[in-house]
């Protein structure tokens, strides 16, 4: 069966159908409508496969129009609406059952040197190996863990701050998204 990274990447690996044209599969799950994540990482393929490969994704806007079906296919048509001197745009259509489920537009640029880096500095923190992952501290908390969280877990996500439970944990903590490092120092990692 399989890592769960290489179940990811056998997931994303598209059949193509015909020119712009390409085929996902859906994996039959107990879920009540496939991941979004799925479908999006799918979608950015099929525009990638369409794209010069020195041109790395610079952007993607995505709409999540209905729910999927988990084991049906997915078609996802590509237009090629722009391939500048720099820029590359593509507009995806994620379709199932003759329906439209997402839709995706993304922007590949050709890297350029110089311009502008701005960004904190990463703050001083633990290696992620010295870190419990966040499946081993929510298993901690609540015991077993359902088989839909346990399994499949190609990323491994593990937080410098320990996780927060109750409005006691949460008193005077300031809200922060867990996107990037805060100044206090919370930081998750992924691997």
């Amino acid at each position: 069966m399989g890592t769960p990274v290489d179940q990811l990447v056998d997931l994303l690996d598209l059949e193509q159908i015909e020119l712009n044209i390409f085929r996902g599969r859906s994996p039959e799950e107990e879920l009540q409508r496939t991941f979004g994540g799925q479908v999006a990482g799918q979608a950015l393929v099929a525009a990638g496969r369409t794209v010069d490969g020195a041109r790395p994704v610079h952007s993607l806007h995505a709409y999540f129009l209905r729910p999927g079906v988990p084991g049906v296919p997915i078609v996802y048509q590509v237009d090629r609406i722009r391939d500048g001197r720099s820029f590359t745009t593509r507009r995806v259509l994620g379709i199932q059952q003759g329906r439209s489920i997402f839709a995706l537009t993304a922007d590949f640029h050709q890297p350029e040197q110089g311009g502008i880096e701005h960004q904190d500095a990463m703050p001083d923190v633990p290696a992620p190996e010295d870190l419990p992952s966040a499946l081993d501290e929510v298993g901690s908390r609540l015991g077993e863990l359902p088989p839909f969280i346990s399994r499949r877990q190609p990323f491994d996500i593990r937080y410098v701050d320990r996780l927060r439970w109750s409005k006691e944990d949460l008193a005077g903590v300031q809200p922060r998204s867990g996107s990037g490092c805060a100044p206090t120092g919370h930081c998750p990692t992924t691997r």
